[in-house]
């Protein structure tokens, strides 16, 4: 039996130049937008941005238990011992298992709209450096824009760890290049992957939820409802 932690380790300091998606940061939401798009990304993408809730109308609850703790907003509360942040060596969440591998993601690429198959690129050149040194225990996930034509698996003995497996890229919750993926016409890249050894990973719940007529509920009104008499 295998048990594998998916787990997120954070690179801090990181500043646009040396940041792997910088020419794309200011396409990436951060702090509670990041947080409201994670959670309501399609009720968000369902209305026009003049009508759009910013993160603090959207998550009256966890701002306001935000305020009360005197912390950031985060959705599930942490303790010190399921902190899970933290670089390659710690501090960070207690590994319940000795020598458990850990799978890393790459994160905001899913909001790069132009040059994605690049963006994609260098997250993994990006990921594949950080962890050259802890391939012991880490393991890198190449993301892969399969609605790219020209889009290749990465190698899984590159530099450094190289990739473990790989997850495909979506477009708001959409399948890549409107190709399912378990449409004959993906098999060569699920036949690939697996010649290469990689674990091919697809993330449950990705999929869009259309809120088309129902996403507008006033969010930005101020004025005080009309009265019925």
């Amino acid at each position: 039996m295998t048990v594998i932690d998916v787990d997120t380790i954070g690179v801090h300091d990181l500043t646009p130049e040396n940041h792997p998606l910088g020419p794309w940061l200011d396409q990436i939401p951060t702090g509670i937008e990041a947080l409201s798009w994670a959670i309501a990304g399609d009720l968000l993408r369902a209305l026009p941005d003049a009508r759009r809730p910013d993160g603090r109308t959207l998550l009256p609850g966890l701002v306001r238990r935000a305020e009360e703790n005197g912390g950031p907003v985060i959705l599930h509360p942490r303790t010190p011992r399921a902190s899970q942040s933290g670089s390659a060596d710690g501090p960070g969440r207690d590994r319940p298992l000795s020598g458990e591998p850990r799978l890393l993601l790459p994160h905001g690429i899913e909001y790069v709209v132009d040059d994605r198959a690049l963006g994609a690129a260098r997250c993994n050149d990006f990921l594949a450096e950080q962890l050259a040194d802890h391939a012991d225990r880490l393991h890198g996930v190449a993301v892969v824009d399969l609605s790219d034509p020209l889009a290749r698996l990465p190698s899984s003995s590159g530099p450094g760890p190289g990739a473990s497996g790989i997850l495909p890229l979506h477009r708001e919750r959409r399948p890549p290049g409107n190709v399912p993926l378990g449409h004959p016409d993906l098999d060569p890249v699920w036949s690939a992957a697996t010649d290469l050894g990689m674990l091919a990973f697809i993330h449950i719940g990705h999929t869009a939820a259309d809120f088309s007529g129902w996403a507008d509920i006033g969010w930005t009104e101020t004025a005080a409802p009309a009265s019925a008499d």
